[in-house]
């Protein structure tokens, strides 16, 4: 059976990178969005509340790297394993690192089980060393998304075995790229890893490593009450996408592993074939007015230029809208900001400031007097 799923992921894997049509989706819910923009390039029922199974991990890794990053906890503090959070301790049929009572690992090592072997014992082993006891840990999870302003996301364990756990594919794509966004170094160190070596080996639940170029994370899950689960992200150059997939039904436990692949990798790759990220050109250039100067207008540019993510059939210039200070004064410097613009188009708009690109001094005082006689603006 083994051989027949290597074979089966084979075929599809090298079926998916050449293919070039419309999506079929089966998944009851699912999303593609654009990482750099939050552009959403498809949805079917994104809005549907369903179980998330393990990826609820992504949220306890969330709040592990956040009590990292605030130095409530050190990722190289060694945490000791008691029966209760251990392998023996967990619910039969739960997806497991292999703790055993007595062993000692660190924070890292643990996130690391997480991510790759999908632990439910290193989850609640992480709840209970950083919270105190899972229970507590929940009442972070469900702090913590609520101020970040998902609605429909909530938690009854740090691990996704209840059904009880809910979130929507919408709300958690996007909750994936403020992960993403907030530590990015959580996909080479933990969602990248393809086995954990030593002691515990295990390989990564993400079938797409190593297959689908550019995927670098997230997270499966499955509970027999969701069906199968599948967060994926994939980077090419410039362009991220992240996907997520929910609700998917199948006969038989390895299809449904095969299923969440080949949809996810369908999704990435139909953002990739059809939408890329770009820096988006000037429309025009950029002049504002300055008073009390040798000069009636200074050169000025945008300190950046904003990424936008857009299809082939769209335009690569978009609208700027010049938003100068009221009162721009001479002298002026040059990287001095003296107002900002906006980048528009149809699907997303991106807002920077404009930066002076040259030293304007101040006029003399008759030259100021003769304009104000005159009646030229801006004196």
């Amino acid at each position: 059976m083994k051989k027949k799923l290597i074979i089966l992921l084979i075929f599809f894997f090298t079926y998916t990178l050449s293919l070039n049509a419309e999506l079929d989706i089966t998944a009851s819910s699912a999303i593609l969005i654009d990482y750099t923009t939050g552009r959403i390039i498809y949805q079917k029922n994104p809005d549907e509340r369903i179980p998330p199974a393990s990826m609820t991990k992504l949220v306890t890794l969330y709040i592990i790297y956040d009590m990292i990053d605030q130095e409530k906890i050190n990722e190289f503090d060694t945490v000791t394993i008691n029966y209760a959070v251990s392998a023996e301790g967990m619910k039969p049929g739960s997806s497991l690192m292999g703790l055993h009572a007595g062993d000692q690992l660190t924070v890292h090592d643990l996130m690391l089980g997480i991510a790759v072997a999908s632990g439910n014992d290193a989850s609640y082993a992480l709840a209970d060393y950083t919270a105190g006891s899972a229970l507590n840990f929940i009442e972070l999870m469900n702090r913590y998304v609520s101020d970040m302003g998902y609605k429909n996301m909530h938690f009854v364990d740090p691990d996704g075995w209840s059904e009880e756990n809910i979130i929507t594919a919408r709300e958690f794509a996007f909750f994936s790229k403020d992960y993403i966004e907030r530590f990015p170094r959580a996909l080479p160190e933990l969602h990248s890893v393809t086995e954990l070596s030593g002691k515990y080996n295990k390989k990564n639940t993400n079938l797409l490593l190593g297959r689908v170029e550019g995927v670098d994370g997230l997270k499966t899950g499955h509970i027999p009450e969701s069906g199968f689960n599948f967060t994926a992200t994939a980077r090419r150059k410039l362009t991220r996408f992240i996907s997520v997939v929910m609700g998917i039904q199948s006969p038989d436990f390895r299809t449904g592993l095969i299923i969440r692949a080949e949809e996810s990798a369908a999704l990435l790759e139909y953002g990739f074939q059809n939408y890329s990220t770009l820096y988006l050109k000037e429309s025009k250039p950029v002049k504002v007015r300055i008073r009390k100067g040798k000069k009636d207008f200074i050169e000025a540019g945008p300190e950046s230029y904003p990424l936008f993510t857009l299809s082939g059939s769209e335009s690569e210039t978009g609208i700027m809208i010049i938003n100068a200070n009221e009162d721009v004064k001479a002298p002026v410097s040059e990287g001095d900001v003296i107002g900002s613009v906006t980048f528009w188009n149809e699907y997303s708009q991106e807002t920077v400031d404009i930066l002076a690109r040259e030293n304007i001094e101040k006029a003399g005082l008759f030259s100021i007097i003769w304009r104000k006689i005159i009646g030229l603006p801006g004196y």
